[in-house]
């Protein structure tokens, strides 16, 4: 039996992990992102103890900001359109020569 998601994600702070994933599974929560919806109320409804659920929330808060970078990081994540990396242009040095705009009077002082 291979462990899932859920599983290995609870494992990383929860001491009674086997118990809680199984009653994930039980109520169908079988990936991180149904587990990013689930609310204290639910997760007491659940019968999670209230240190647990604490603990629980505080780390389901930090799958969500995770999940939510991961997405913002993945190329053309929300709206299909890929963007093109911007070129770097390189200032030509152009030769050019300013005249300024100045009258010479040659005549006999």
């Amino acid at each position: 039996m291979s462990i899932g998601p859920v599983a290995r994600w609870l494992d990383t702070f929860v001491y009674n992990s086997k118990q809680y994933a199984d009653i994930f599974k039980k109520f169908g929560i079988d990936n991180l992102n149904e587990v990013c919806k689930l609310d204290p109320i639910q997760l007491a409804n659940m019968g999670i103890n209230s240190i647990d659920c604490e603990k629980i929330m505080e780390n389901i808060f930090v799958l969500r900001q995770t999940l939510q970078v991961s997405k913002m990081n993945t190329p053309a994540a929300s709206t299909g359109v890929t963007q093109k990396p911007a070129r770097k242009s390189k200032a030509r040095a152009t030769k050019q020569q300013v005249i300024p705009n100045v009258t010479i009077n040659q005549g006999t002082s």
